[in-house]
């Protein structure tokens, strides 16, 4: 009798609160976007004449999830009066976000380098707070400068973040 009371309680407590599943994405956040901001900076050689430099960077990334529990992600960098977008489709975001509880994890990244970001979420999933870092893989960070030319990265670091939400799809228009 105490386990069917035990087991009762759980599902009510799991029905109530939200997320079903470990590693799904939370029904709170279907039809949202997150908009992260941070800074960063580098130090870099260019490949094709061995010059050093370093430069800082400004980065949006918006994060919708569909109603059907799919992310879209649109990531912006501006450099100075340089500026750059790309859009990635669910098709190849497999295995770059994962969930749990109220914890969003994602990577995203280049040649040799890898963003990891960790949003957390209050309990509501109203409000968020963000922690992003970036690693450099064994060997060489190779990636595209601001003006398309090739670098290798010999530092990368991040600097104040920001999280914020909104409802409904930030693609839309």
């Amino acid at each position: 009798m105490n386990v069917i009371r035990l087991s009762l309680a759980a599902f009510f407590i799991l029905a109530i609160c939200g997320p079903v599943r470990a590693g799904g994405v939370p029904v709170q956040l279907h039809n949202k976007t997150i908009v992260l901001y941070w800074g960063q900076t580098f130090t870099w050689r260019r490949v094709y004449d061995g010059v050093t430099g370093s430069g800082q960077s400004n980065v949006e990334r918006l994060i919708y999830i569909s109603n059907a529990g799919r992310p879209f992600a649109r990531t912006k960098s501006s450099s100075g009066k340089n500026a750059r977008a790309r859009d990635v489709g669910p098709e190849k975001q497999s295995g770059r976000f994962s969930f749990d509880g109220n914890t969003m994890t994602n990577f995203m990244g280049t040649e040799g380098l890898l963003w990891h970001i960790v949003v957390t979420f209050d309990p509501s999933f109203a409000s968020c707070s963000a922690k992003i870092s970036i690693v450099r893989e064994n060997g060489v960070a190779k990636g595209t400068g601001m003006q398309g030319e090739q670098l290798e990265y010999q530092s990368a670091a991040v600097g104040s973040t920001s999280c914020s939400m909104k409802d409904g799809n930030a693609f839309a228009g």
